[in-house]
């Protein structure tokens, strides 16, 4: 699925690239003194102004309301995809109002995620930003009471009847010889997780009603496999993905497949809070609850959805997920294999593992089709608390979906995740969920992961706290970006990536992109990727970045760091501390192309931003130190072209820009022809950046006539014809002080 919706690009991006060098080692954090902006650059008297946009904008006759695409336009290309979410068209109408819906939305997930016992709230808020609430709040699920007495047994004989098989004698009377020496009170516990198996198992067949059975294990294969197929070059088996996302994508009733998730996951819930502090509840209101013993048991027993698991033994187990439909596990350093936590096949399509101690080992290879909170036409969930744990697989965990839900919450440690494709909050047609709690953690993926949305996706990855790691592979090639991006690097589409169904070019199909979200939300963090990543979007595709604490480093190659193309909404977001940002080739650092909207905002510290690629004698790009710098790219630091809003705003601190390139800084490109429909749609670059002593430390190069050079305390413009001059904004302003409205959150 990467090379077809790819191809436009190189026509419409390769001849807007600059070049420059020049001869220097990479400098330290502090880059050396700016060289001297050009004599035609003039000083601005230096307003203050409380609404700098409004204040920039003005200066040219337009307003925020003028001063944006035409809304029926954007309606005609709207209507044209297939599941579109709900914000997108609102905020693609009104770009000035996307980072208001950034910063609830971050909020309201640093707010769940700081209620660590309620990571119920998380999904139901990923359920809306999908577009369905049917289920998204647990006290308005109809409650499941177990029989008082044999509850366990109960519950089993229905989810027997449910799946059509038969409780046989043997297994009844082996079950209850298994449950003489386990409390009542967790017996209700386990037999709550069946009924609410039972009940997700309703809702999750009724979902699919519309949708021919016959052709279900065929889908399931191919979602297997989606994001590794070749689309120039598929297998004969799969010549019909894009139209299995077609129709199944849109055959699913959601809210019936979110309504049987959100019994499946408060089921989940539900256990773990009871193993927290297992009790037997009060009989009356206000008098004491009564705390039991669950130590030291070890049961096990068979339902139809696979074998069922508790051991409370201080042991170190070992588990093949595949053959489990429930696994808990309160004591040791633990061993998962396979399927754990995930749907291991068409049948298999709910787990659940919880695990509450130890330094545990969760392993799956490529023959495993999804593993450690992977939902793939099913329910996956995997909860993990305390040791330093390492989650291992190829493709599809961790926080995976694909037509599904996929959760994976870890609590406390160190821990280490490693995959290739689809993985780390990566979702499809579904919601999914990685979420770590604390720790110095590492994550490291290759492709469409670490808060991926493909269509009808809300996938999200969050850390609250630790100095972390996030490498999405851009250097040992497997989806190298030769298409006329890096080809020494590649292709990533991850840490906060939107990504549609592009059928433009060839075979229709369009469908928009989904929401993908990486935040952190403390520690001095490593964000490292090729093409595509760190805030970026694709096809109606919503990507976004947050990091709210920490001094951050921020590495990729070519629409990275807020960088945008072909209808995306990206937002990268850094609240505070010294970072740094270096982008290897162009668009990026709000850096948009062809009708999308891109914000780059940093709120504090004392910031390196750069582009520039190491280069050979000949002026070939290198992944080698040189110690030659060149401009292989432009479109940088709030710079839009073909009907676009790049937007870089840069609050506080003394900052440091490093570049060898013209086109950014507010560089501006309508490029339109009068023939064209486009012709009338806004085209809008801002690089605002208030307050702080800031260098630019930038090549005496020749500018085109009217066009001023970067510098502290400064304004510029920068306009490329051709295109509709009336319909194009650039500007480029540093200013002591003044109000960014769009950086504020009240």
């Amino acid at each position: 699925m990467k090379n077809r919706i790819l191809l436009l690009s190189i026509c419409i991006l390769l001849p807007f690239f600059g070049c420059s060098a020049q001869d220097e080692t990479l400098p330290e954090k502090k880059a050396p003194a700016a060289i001297p902006a050009p004599a035609e650059n003039t000083p601005t008297a230096q307003p203050e102004p409380d609404d700098v946009i409004g204040y920039i904008l003005e200066q040219e006759g337009f307003t925020r309301e003028t001063a944006r695409y035409i809304p029926d336009g954007l309606e005609i290309l709207a209507n044209q995809q297939a599941m579109l979410q709900l914000h997108f068209l609102r905020y693609w109408k009104n770009p000035y109002e996307f980072p208001k819906y950034v910063y609830r939305l971050t909020d309201f997930q640093d707010k769940a995620c700081a209620e660590e016992k309620d990571a119920f709230k998380l999904f139901g808020f990923s359920q809306i930003q999908t577009g369905h609430r049917a289920a998204s709040r647990p006290e308005y699920i109809p409650e499941l009471k177990p029989s008082e007495e044999k509850p366990l047994q109960s519950a089993l004989a229905e989810l027997y009847k449910d799946c059509d098989a038969d409780f046989s004698a043997e297994e009844k009377s082996a079950l209850d010889k298994a449950l003489e020496n386990v409390p009542m009170e967790l017996q209700k516990q386990l037999a709550f997780v069946l009924l609410s198996a039972a009940e997700a198992k309703y809702y999750r067949d009724r979902a699919l009603r519309n949708y021919p059975k016959d052709k279900l294990s065929h889908a399931f294969n191919y979602a297997v496999k989606s994001f590794t197929i070749d689309d120039e070059n598929p297998p004969e088996e799969f010549v019909d993905g894009s139209l299995i996302n077609w129709e199944l994508g849109q055959a699913i009733d959601y809210d019936d497949f979110y309504t049987g998730a959100a019994f499946a996951f408060r089921g989940a819930a539900e256990m773990r809070k009871f193993l927290a502090n297992p009790e037997i509840p009060a009989k009356e209101k206000g008098g004491a609850s009564e705390k039991i013993d669950i130590s030291g048991i070890t049961l096990e027993f068979n339902t139809p959805l696979g074998k069922a698991g508790f051991n409370s033994a201080n042991d170190n187990n070992a588990y093949r997920g595949e053959e489990y439909f429930l696994i808990i596990d309160t004591f040791g350093n633990d061993t998962y294999r396979g399927a754990a936590g995930a749907t291991g096949s068409l049948d298999h399509f709910i787990s659940t593992v919880i695990d509450t101690a130890g330094d545990d080992h969760y392993i799956a290879d490529e023959k495993t089709p999804c593993a450690q909170g992977a939902g793939i036409l099913g329910y996956g969930f995997l909860f993990d608390n305390n040791g330093n744990d390492k989650f291992e697989a190829t493709n599809n965990a961790q926080g995976m979906c694909y037509f599904g839900v996929g959760i994976l919450w870890a609590y406390g440690g160190d821990d280490d995740f490693k995959g290739h494709t689809c993985v780390q909050g990566s979702a499809s047609f579904g919601i999914a969920n990685l979420v770590k709690i604390g720790g110095n953690d590492s994550y490291y993926a290759y492709y469409t992961s670490q808060g991926f949305g493909f269509t009808g996706g809300y996938g999200c990855l969050i850390d609250t706290g630790g100095n972390d790691r996030y490498v999405a592979e851009p250097y040992k090639l497997v989806h190298a970006a030769t298409l006329g991006h890096d080809n020494l690097r590649n292709y990533s589409f991850c840490q906060g990536a939107g990504w549609g169904q592009r059928g433009d070019i060839f075979g229709g199909h369009s469908m928009a992109g989904g929401t993908g979200v990486l935040q952190d939300l403390a520690g001095d963090d490593h964000y490292e990727c090729g093409v595509y990543g760190q805030a970026t979007g694709y096809w109606y595709g919503t990507g976004i970045l947050h990091d709210k604490a920490g001094n951050d480093h921020y590495e990729g190659s070519f629409f990275v760091q807020s960088g945008t193309a072909h209808m995306g909404l990206t937002m990268l977001y850094d609240e505070e501390g010294d970072d740094s940002y270096h982008v290897w080739k162009a668009i990026s650092q709000g850096g948009a192309h062809d009708y999308s909207v891109s914000f780059f905002i940093d709120k504090a510290g004392n910031d390196l931003v750069s582009s520039w690629s190491w280069v050979n004698e000949k002026g070939e790009q290198s992944v080698e130190n040189t110690g030659k710098k060149a401009g292989i790219g432009g479109t940088m630091t709030g710079a839009a072209i073909n009907n676009s809003f790049g937007v870089f705003i840069n609050i506080g601190g003394d900052d440091t820009y490093e570049f060898y390139t013209k086109d950014a800084f507010g560089w501006c490109m309508q490029n339109a022809d009068i023939s064209s429909g486009r012709y009338d749609m806004f085209n809008a670059a801002m690089f605002i950046d208030v307050g702080g002593n800031d260098t630019y430390i930038i090549p005496q190069m020749e500018l085109p006539e009217g066009w001023g050079a970067p510098g502290n305390n400064t304004a510029w413009k920068r306009y490329s014809t051709p295109g509709n001059p009336k319909m194009s904004f650039s500007c480029g302003i540093d200013l002591e002080k003044g109000v960014i409205k769009e950086a504020l959150y009240k």
